[in-house]
């Protein structure tokens, strides 16, 4: 079965993707967990295993907002500075 492109994504929407990207890095370096509904929806799930590994490796994946920061504010830790490089060139 031929893997079908996704539709291409308008100016408007690449930009609001990267808002939300860049918002979170800020959040996560000022450990702003109470302010993750803006990059959040409640059903979220967070994924941060090893995908290049067969099969992906590392923690189970987090579901839901609420548990998501409660992992972020309890259990997970990250680094205070996140450097985002080439943002746009995954999201066309």
């Amino acid at each position: 079965m031929p893997v079908s492109k996704p539709a291409p994504r308008s100016a408007e929407d690449i930009l609001a993707i990267q808002a939300v990207t860049v918002l979170y890095g800020f959040l996560v370096d000022d450990r702003e967990w109470d302010r993750f509904d803006e990059v959040f929806t409640e059903d979220a799930v967070v994924d941060f295993r090893d995908q290049s590994a067969q099969p992906p490796t590392g923690p189970a994946p987090i579901s839901g907002r609420a548990e998501i920061v409660r992992q972020f504010r309890d259990v997970l830790t990250h680094p205070y500075q996140h450097v985002l490089v080439g943002v746009g060139q995954h999201v066309a």
